[in-house]
């Protein structure tokens, strides 16, 4: 019998289930956590047998403006992603159709790791002036800006892996540039779309900096909306966790659906270029 390959198996799946437990464990417990009373979540050693309450749940919905918050997000992270992908396809394309595209690369490059923080001010102060402060004409734009450079710079290396041939069959046939990007290249890089936009999602729909800062009452989303919970006074943990677990639920339920295409799509962006 083969033992040695038996125990490097066994090693295998059981660091692997390590690890898995390790990831899935904040998740669980922030799960359980909403579903406790106050005098629950304080106590020393926790309980893990109890007898669940939705409470948490319906002070969200019923004493907050939480459902508010989540419309924002979603009005926000919506447009912003919808938007980035309008403008970063064609020109994720078109820069993957240079011969030397390292400086215009290297622009897009230097936009997404540049700190928010450096142009808040100048842009609330602009903001002011426009009188655009807590409005949605002045947040969406943001996150369109900070989401188009990881859009633009993935799918850059993904239109370069889709085969010339194509193009030049399609050319041949009497395509025109835009019917060649609509018909042929957006369908075959659907994988690449897809990841692109759930990152966007997930970094948009998480954003708290440019809520902080330039909205306000009519824009505010959810990140924002659990600061609400955290006074001088006390922490409440069980709304906390109940705000988390719902913020988290469109990010699973839309990674899930998309997993296969996810997967694909940030395997090919990074080997293909």
């Amino acid at each position: 019998m083969n033992y040695p390959k038996r125990i490097k198996t066994f090693i295998y799946y059981f660091l692997l289930i390590l690890c898995l437990i390790a990831f899935l464990f904040p998740f669980y417990w922030m799960f359980i956590t909403s579903l406790k009373n106050e005098g629950l979540i304080n106590i020393y050693p926790p309980a893990f047998v109890f007898r669940p309450t939705v409470n948490n749940y319906f002070q969200l919905f019923v004493k907050t403006d939480f459902l508010k918050c989540l419309l924002n997000s979603l009005i926000i992270t919506l447009t912003a992603v919808i938007g980035a992908l309008f403008v970063g396809l064609p020109a994720g394309y078109s820069i993957s159709k240079y011969h030397k595209p390292e400086r215009i690369i290297f622009v897009y490059l230097f936009a997404r790791i540049l700190p928010a923080v450096i142009y808040l001010l100048p842009l609330f102060i602009v903001y002011r002036k426009l009188n655009i402060i807590d409005t949605y004409i002045g947040i969406v734009p943001l996150h369109i800006i900070r989401v188009l450079p990881l859009i633009v710079l993935v799918m850059n290396s993904f239109f370069k892996g889709i085969p010339k041939e194509l193009e030049e069959a399609a050319s041949i046939e009497g395509c025109t540039n835009f019917q060649l990007f609509i018909n042929i290249i957006i369908p075959l890089s659907r994988p690449g779309i897809v990841a692109v936009a759930i990152l966007s999602f997930i970094y948009s729909w998480n954003n708290l900096i440019f809520i902080l800062v330039l909205g306000g009452p009519k824009t505010r989303t959810l990140p924002l909306a659990i600061f609400s919970f955290v006074s001088f006074e006390e922490i409440l943990w069980g709304s906390i966790t109940a705000a988390a677990t719902i913020i988290l639920l469109p990010v699973v339920i839309f990674a899930f659906l998309a997993q296969r295409h996810l997967i694909k799509g940030l395997t090919v962006g990074a080997t293909k270029g």
